[in-house]
């Protein structure tokens, strides 16, 4: 047997080295990808949440227009101590449909929730959807349920686009306020308001639009949930000469869970 006749009958195959180096070029590149396909489906979730969120907020501002100015109450009484909340009321009257565009894809560390079943201010709710999106409680929250003071129209409000309408929450109100209790708020997850997006949460605006905001830069330097020096006021309260047009909080991050920061 000649030399050329025994190379022509040499078997072509890898040997054990050329495999373990294949698969290890081929790991490698996994590994580089991997966080890229990561960061990017995180990404696509974000933006089909400020999607929902927007779209909601364009629920209200129809709801707004329908009712002469009027913003939707945040709890709605149907007896002396039965109540429905708003977003029960939209999906009721046709604003919203239920399901998915009530929640965000992202997800959030727990399940979305409802009131449904809960008891505030006395009252037992009775309707209500599985949901991520709170109304901004100083536009609409009321210590009694019958308070019709709570009534208010959104054209009294000066900033529509720096103006808070809808915040991303994973507990069940229907509305949250900015109160020292609530900023320090601590769960094994953090705190209630969003956080899932990279340290932020989703915030949809008076006018419409919609964005992604950490906790602190809403209340600093610039706050955008209500009018005055202290978070007991509302965006209906008059301001100081001093805070027009704007007022910080600086203080909210020593209150603030370490989640946010």
């Amino acid at each position: 047997m000649n030399k050329a006749h025994h190379l022509k009958q040499r078997p072509n195959a890898f040997t054990l080295i050329e495999l373990l180096v294949v698969i290890a070029i081929i790991s490698l590149l996994v590994s580089l990808t991997l966080p890229a396909l990561s960061a990017a489906r995180q990404q696509a979730r974000t933006v089909k949440c400020l999607s929902n969120i927007r779209q909601t907020a364009t629920a209200v501002n129809a709801f707004t227009a329908d009712h002469k100015g009027e913003l939707p109450e945040n709890r709605i009484k149907t007896t002396a101590n039965q109540h429905v909340t708003w977003r029960h009321n939209f999906v009721e009257n046709n604003y919203l449909p239920e399901g998915e565009i009530w929640t965000c894809p992202a997800p959030p560390p727990t399940e979305p929730l409802s009131e449904q079943d809960t008891v505030d201010q006395g009252s037992l709710c009775v309707g209500d959807v599985v949901s991520n999106w709170a109304l901004n409680g100083h536009l609409l929250w009321r210590i009694k349920l019958e308070d019709e003071e709570a009534e208010r129209p959104a054209i009294v409000i000066r900033r529509t686009s720096h103006t808070i309408l809808l915040s991303e929450t994973r507990d069940r109100y229907p509305d949250l306020r900015i109160t020292d209790n609530i900023l320090s708020a601590r769960d094994e997850h953090g705190g209630w308001f969003g956080f899932w997006h990279q340290g932020k949460g989703t915030y949809a605006f008076v006018d419409g639009h919609a964005e992604t905001l950490g906790l602190k830069d809403t209340g600093d330097p610039d706050c955008r949930w209500h009018n005055g020096r202290d978070n007991t006021q509302d965006l209906f309260d008059p301001q100081e000469r001093g805070e027009v047009p704007s007022h910080g909080h600086p203080e909210w991050v020593f209150l603030m869970p370490p989640i946010y920061r």
